[in-house]
Protein backbone atom coordinates (compact mmCIF):
# COMPACT_ATOMS: atom_id res chain seq x y z
CA UNK A 1 0.00 0.00 0.00
CA UNK A 2 1.64 3.43 -0.91
CA UNK A 3 1.60 6.64 1.18
CA UNK A 4 -1.37 7.98 -0.97
CA UNK A 5 -3.28 4.93 -0.80
CA UNK A 6 -3.04 4.57 3.16
CA UNK A 7 -3.95 8.44 3.16
CA UNK A 8 -6.88 7.81 1.09
CA UNK A 9 -8.37 5.55 3.27
CA UNK A 10 -7.41 7.24 6.73
CA UNK A 11 -9.63 10.27 5.11
CA UNK A 12 -12.25 7.55 4.31
CA UNK A 13 -12.04 6.54 8.17
CA UNK A 14 -11.94 10.50 9.00
CA UNK A 15 -15.21 10.94 7.15
CA UNK A 16 -16.62 8.34 8.81
CA UNK A 17 -16.46 9.86 12.19
CA UNK A 18 -17.57 13.29 10.65
CA UNK A 19 -20.65 11.85 9.18
CA UNK A 20 -22.03 10.20 12.62
CA UNK A 21 -21.07 12.93 14.66
CA UNK A 22 -22.72 15.62 12.47
CA UNK A 23 -25.83 12.74 11.77
CA UNK A 24 -24.72 12.90 7.77
CA UNK A 25 -26.50 9.82 5.92
CA UNK A 26 -28.36 8.54 9.17
CA UNK A 27 -24.99 7.51 10.28
CA UNK A 28 -25.56 9.41 13.56
CA UNK A 29 -23.59 6.97 16.49
CA UNK A 30 -22.08 5.08 13.84
CA UNK A 31 -18.98 6.88 13.94
CA UNK A 32 -17.29 3.50 15.33
CA UNK A 33 -16.91 2.05 11.64
CA UNK A 34 -14.66 4.76 10.93
CA UNK A 35 -12.69 4.19 14.33
CA UNK A 36 -12.33 0.14 13.35
CA UNK A 37 -11.01 0.94 9.97
CA UNK A 38 -8.69 2.81 11.68
CA UNK A 39 -7.56 -0.35 13.64
CA UNK A 40 -7.66 -2.41 10.38
CA UNK A 41 -5.28 0.03 8.96
CA UNK A 42 -3.00 -0.28 11.73
CA UNK A 43 -2.68 -4.04 11.57
CA UNK A 44 -2.16 -4.11 7.99
CA UNK A 45 0.11 -1.08 7.97
CA UNK A 46 2.30 -2.56 10.97
CA UNK A 47 2.54 -5.98 9.03
CA UNK A 48 3.80 -4.95 5.81
CA UNK A 49 7.73 -4.98 6.93
CA UNK A 50 6.96 -8.72 7.79
CA UNK A 51 4.69 -10.00 5.51
CA UNK A 52 7.99 -11.91 3.78
CA UNK A 53 9.55 -12.56 6.86
CA UNK A 54 8.24 -12.42 10.45
CA UNK A 55 10.88 -13.36 11.97
CA UNK A 56 12.36 -10.25 11.57
CA UNK A 57 10.47 -9.17 14.82
CA UNK A 58 12.81 -11.54 16.57
CA UNK A 59 15.42 -9.16 15.95
CA UNK A 60 16.05 -6.96 19.42
CA UNK A 61 16.86 -3.64 16.75
CA UNK A 62 13.85 -4.30 15.34
CA UNK A 63 12.03 -4.71 18.31
CA UNK A 64 13.59 -1.71 19.48
CA UNK A 65 13.06 0.38 16.25
CA UNK A 66 9.51 -0.61 16.14
CA UNK A 67 8.96 -0.09 19.96
CA UNK A 68 10.31 3.74 19.52
CA UNK A 69 8.00 4.31 16.86
CA UNK A 70 4.95 3.17 18.41
CA UNK A 71 6.09 5.51 21.23
CA UNK A 72 6.81 8.76 19.64
CA UNK A 73 3.71 8.38 17.52
CA UNK A 74 0.64 8.34 19.69
CA UNK A 75 2.13 8.80 23.43
CA UNK A 76 3.81 12.97 23.31
CA UNK A 77 0.57 14.36 21.64
CA UNK A 78 -1.64 12.20 23.18
CA UNK A 79 -0.37 13.30 26.78
CA UNK A 80 -0.30 16.73 25.97
CA UNK A 81 -3.94 16.42 24.88
CA UNK A 82 -5.13 14.40 27.78
CA UNK A 83 -3.78 17.17 30.11
CA UNK A 84 -5.76 20.05 28.11
CA UNK A 85 -8.97 17.47 28.00
CA UNK A 86 -8.56 16.71 31.87
CA UNK A 87 -7.78 21.15 32.62
CA UNK A 88 -10.82 21.85 30.41
CA UNK A 89 -13.21 19.45 32.65
CA UNK A 90 -12.03 20.01 35.83
CA UNK A 91 -10.88 16.11 36.70
CA UNK A 92 -8.38 15.37 39.26
CA UNK A 93 -5.03 13.80 38.53
CA UNK A 94 -6.18 10.15 39.25
CA UNK A 95 -8.10 10.73 36.37
CA UNK A 96 -5.07 11.79 34.09
CA UNK A 97 -3.13 8.96 35.40
CA UNK A 98 -6.13 6.90 34.08
CA UNK A 99 -5.80 7.74 30.82
CA UNK A 100 -2.18 8.24 29.89
CA UNK A 101 -1.28 4.68 31.00
CA UNK A 102 -3.54 3.51 28.89
CA UNK A 103 -5.74 1.45 31.62
CA UNK A 104 -8.98 3.24 30.69
CA UNK A 105 -10.08 5.67 28.02
CA UNK A 106 -12.17 8.28 28.85
CA UNK A 107 -14.83 9.01 26.34
CA UNK A 108 -13.37 9.13 22.76
CA UNK A 109 -10.12 8.15 24.45
CA UNK A 110 -10.91 4.17 24.55
CA UNK A 111 -9.67 3.92 20.55
CA UNK A 112 -6.59 4.94 21.94
CA UNK A 113 -6.25 2.39 24.76
CA UNK A 114 -7.54 -0.10 22.34
CA UNK A 115 -4.79 0.44 20.00
CA UNK A 116 -2.26 0.70 22.94
CA UNK A 117 -3.03 -3.18 23.39
CA UNK A 118 -2.59 -3.54 19.62
CA UNK A 119 0.93 -2.55 19.70
CA UNK A 120 1.91 -4.35 22.58
CA UNK A 121 0.06 -7.69 21.12
CA UNK A 122 1.41 -7.37 17.26
CA UNK A 123 5.38 -8.46 18.29
CA UNK A 124 3.82 -11.63 20.34
CA UNK A 125 1.57 -12.45 16.79
CA UNK A 126 4.61 -11.99 14.38
CA UNK A 127 7.14 -13.78 16.66
CA UNK A 128 4.36 -16.64 16.42
CA UNK A 129 4.35 -16.66 13.05
CA UNK A 130 7.80 -16.29 13.09
CA UNK A 131 8.10 -20.11 14.11
CA UNK A 132 5.70 -21.16 11.15
CA UNK A 133 7.75 -21.84 7.66
CA UNK A 134 4.98 -22.57 5.46
CA UNK A 135 3.51 -19.28 4.15
CA UNK A 136 0.28 -20.57 3.32
CA UNK A 137 -0.10 -21.81 6.93
CA UNK A 138 0.92 -18.90 8.30
CA UNK A 139 -2.51 -17.45 6.76
CA UNK A 140 -4.45 -20.55 8.35
CA UNK A 141 -2.65 -19.37 11.47
CA UNK A 142 -3.51 -15.65 11.33
CA UNK A 143 -7.37 -16.84 9.81
CA UNK A 144 -7.28 -18.87 13.59
CA UNK A 145 -6.61 -15.79 15.31
CA UNK A 146 -8.99 -13.50 14.11
CA UNK A 147 -11.24 -15.91 14.79
CA UNK A 148 -10.01 -16.80 18.23
CA UNK A 149 -10.05 -12.65 18.71
CA UNK A 150 -13.84 -12.53 17.45
CA UNK A 151 -15.51 -15.52 19.50
CA UNK A 152 -13.91 -14.08 22.48
CA UNK A 153 -14.22 -10.69 21.99
CA UNK A 154 -16.21 -9.70 24.71
CA UNK A 155 -13.69 -11.01 27.41
CA UNK A 156 -11.76 -7.97 27.34
CA UNK A 157 -13.32 -4.15 28.07
CA UNK A 158 -12.06 -1.04 27.80
CA UNK A 159 -13.66 0.95 30.58
CA UNK A 160 -14.86 4.23 29.02
CA UNK A 161 -14.81 6.17 33.08
CA UNK A 162 -18.42 6.74 32.24
CA UNK A 163 -20.26 3.79 33.58
CA UNK A 164 -19.56 2.42 30.06
CA UNK A 165 -17.50 -0.52 28.05
CA UNK A 166 -16.13 -0.90 24.78
CA UNK A 167 -15.81 -4.36 23.52
CA UNK A 168 -11.74 -5.15 22.68
CA UNK A 169 -11.70 -5.48 18.95
CA UNK A 170 -8.71 -7.07 18.27
CA UNK A 171 -9.95 -9.04 15.60
CA UNK A 172 -10.32 -5.83 13.84
CA UNK A 173 -6.44 -5.32 14.13
CA UNK A 174 -5.40 -8.99 12.90
CA UNK A 175 -8.16 -8.88 10.28
CA UNK A 176 -5.80 -6.14 8.98
CA UNK A 177 -2.72 -8.12 9.55
CA UNK A 178 -4.12 -11.37 7.55
CA UNK A 179 -5.28 -9.06 4.45
CA UNK A 180 -1.37 -7.52 4.26
CA UNK A 181 -0.38 -11.53 4.70
CA UNK A 182 -2.88 -12.56 2.23
CA UNK A 183 -2.29 -9.32 -0.79
CA UNK A 184 1.77 -10.54 0.12
CA UNK A 185 1.16 -13.58 -1.22
CA UNK A 186 2.62 -13.96 -4.79
CA UNK A 187 0.09 -16.48 -6.23
CA UNK A 188 -2.80 -14.17 -4.51
CA UNK A 189 -1.53 -11.48 -5.62
CA UNK A 190 -1.50 -12.65 -9.39
CA UNK A 191 -5.58 -13.15 -8.87
CA UNK A 192 -6.09 -9.69 -7.52
CA UNK A 193 -4.19 -8.41 -10.36
CA UNK A 194 -6.58 -9.91 -13.22
CA UNK A 195 -9.44 -7.53 -14.96
CA UNK A 196 -12.32 -9.39 -13.76
CA UNK A 197 -11.28 -10.03 -10.21
CA UNK A 198 -10.41 -6.27 -9.78
CA UNK A 199 -13.91 -5.71 -11.55
CA UNK A 200 -16.04 -8.15 -8.99
CA UNK A 201 -14.40 -6.50 -6.38
CA UNK A 202 -15.32 -3.29 -7.21
CA UNK A 203 -19.22 -4.16 -8.45
CA UNK A 204 -18.96 -6.34 -4.48
CA UNK A 205 -17.74 -2.60 -2.64
CA UNK A 206 -20.18 -0.91 -4.83
CA UNK A 207 -23.10 -3.42 -3.78
CA UNK A 208 -21.96 -3.06 0.28
CA UNK A 209 -21.78 0.64 0.54
CA UNK A 210 -25.31 0.88 -1.52
CA UNK A 211 -26.52 -1.37 1.03
CA UNK A 212 -25.06 0.17 3.73
CA UNK A 213 -26.43 3.92 2.62
CA UNK A 214 -29.73 2.91 1.17
CA UNK A 215 -30.75 0.84 4.81
CA UNK A 216 -29.90 3.41 7.73
CA UNK A 217 -32.30 4.57 9.71
CA UNK A 218 -32.49 8.22 7.69
CA UNK A 219 -33.61 6.17 4.44
CA UNK A 220 -35.97 4.19 6.34
CA UNK A 221 -37.75 6.98 7.63
CA UNK A 222 -37.05 9.51 4.12
CA UNK A 223 -37.38 6.66 1.39
CA UNK A 224 -38.91 3.35 2.66
CA UNK A 225 -41.41 4.33 4.77
CA UNK A 226 -43.38 7.38 1.90
CA UNK A 227 -42.97 4.49 -0.68
CA UNK A 228 -44.21 2.03 1.83
CA UNK A 229 -46.33 2.80 3.85
CA UNK A 230 -47.21 -0.27 5.47
CA UNK A 231 -43.98 -1.19 7.02
CA UNK A 232 -44.05 -0.87 10.89
CA UNK A 233 -42.90 2.35 12.66
CA UNK A 234 -39.87 0.84 14.37
CA UNK A 235 -38.30 -1.62 11.39
CA UNK A 236 -34.90 -1.30 11.03
CA UNK A 237 -32.85 -2.66 8.91
CA UNK A 238 -29.66 -0.72 9.55
CA UNK A 239 -26.05 -2.13 8.25
CA UNK A 240 -24.44 1.17 9.96
CA UNK A 241 -25.39 -1.44 12.93
CA UNK A 242 -23.93 -5.05 11.80
CA UNK A 243 -20.01 -4.49 12.90
CA UNK A 244 -20.00 -8.06 13.03
CA UNK A 245 -20.04 -8.12 9.03
CA UNK A 246 -17.95 -5.27 8.60
CA UNK A 247 -14.25 -7.38 9.02
CA UNK A 248 -15.36 -8.51 5.72
CA UNK A 249 -16.40 -5.59 4.29
CA UNK A 250 -12.90 -4.51 4.83
CA UNK A 251 -11.07 -6.94 3.30
CA UNK A 252 -12.96 -6.83 0.06
CA UNK A 253 -12.69 -3.28 -0.27
CA UNK A 254 -9.44 -3.49 0.62
CA UNK A 255 -8.72 -6.19 -2.45
CA UNK A 256 -10.57 -3.68 -4.63
CA UNK A 257 -8.85 -0.45 -3.43
CA UNK A 258 -5.37 -2.44 -3.72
Amino acid sequence: MTFIENAHLRGLAVLIVLASHTDSFGMYAQGSLGVLLFFFLSGYVLSVPFAEEPREIMSMEQIRRYSVNRILRIVPIYIVLAAVTAVMLGTDFKWYVWNISFVKGWMHFWSVAEEARFYILFPVVMALLAFVRNRPLRIVVLICLVFFAYRYRGIHKIDMMDGRHVGFYFYMFLGGCLTCFLVASSSLRRWLDNGYTKRLFSLATALIFLFLFFSSSYMIKHLWHPIFPALPENFSMNGWRIPDIWLLLFVIFFFDFL
